[in-house]
């Protein structure tokens, strides 16, 4: 049965990898400033550094979370070592898309939820072509003193905003660490950039669309 969107005021937007998708380039540049973080903390050569850091993703099932096991730091001190490292706003370009979908969005309130601090949310945010006075709330690393998927996280948005938890529309790309706490916090979830039909995917989240741009789609009469 589909699930009833007539409750939903609030969309919460994950930013990166949602709102856009890293491009080769990028990719490229996150992945160099992990491994620079792991060998200078380490001091490993890059290639020992870079197998290392596999072999701890392979278990631990997130880069940040890696380097945290792996004695880098806390996650959110590695965030932002990233953030001075990798000028993500740098590889962005203007979205007419997105802006397209937030016009046609326009009737619902707006909520940004990322594990990123709010100088470089509002740098991606810009760089994108979307103005933050389009977001009622921004949620990030700063306020939150946590990461995805600590569901403090999103308590922490649920605490600045006079909404129920089944107010939300949570829109991410990552099961795990976008949608799971979400979902255990009672908030309505969206799975974006995904074509996969699997099982667990459709218990974890209400809705799965191939592209961010199809949310829209979702409140169309």
């Amino acid at each position: 049965m589909k699930a009833d969107l007539t409750k939903i005021k609030i969309i919460a937007w994950d930013l990166d990898g949602t709102l856009f998708q890293s491009q080769k380039d990028l990719s490229i540049a996150m992945a160099g400033a992990f491994v620079k973080i792991l060998s200078e903390s380490k001091n490993l050569n890059e290639d020992d550094a870079r197998k290392l850091l596999s072999e701890s993703v392979a278990i631990h099932k997130g880069v940040t979370k890696s380097l945290e096991a792996l004695g880098c730091g806390d996650r959110i001190s590695i965030i932002k070592r990233v953030e001075s490292i990798v000028d993500k706003a740098s590889y962005l370009k203007v979205d007419q898309k997105l802006q397209k979908m937030f016009t046609d969005l326009s009737n619902y309130k707006h909520a940004i939820a990322s594990d990123t601090s709010h100088t470089i949310i509002n740098k991606e945010l810009e760089a994108l072509g979307l103005s933050s006075s389009i977001f009622e709330s921004i949620t990030g690393v700063d306020d939150a003193k946590t990461t995805k998927p600590d569901r403090m996280f999103y308590q922490v948005m649920l605490n600045k905003g006079n909404y129920n938890p089944s107010d939300y529309l949570v829109v991410g790309d990552r099961v795990a660490i976008d949608l799971i706490p979400a979902k255990e916090l009672g908030m309505m979830t969206c799975l974006v950039w995904s074509n996969e039909v699997d099982p667990e995917r459709s218990r974890r989240a209400d809705f799965v669309l191939p592209t961010v741009y199809n949310v829209a789609d979702l409140f169309k009469e």
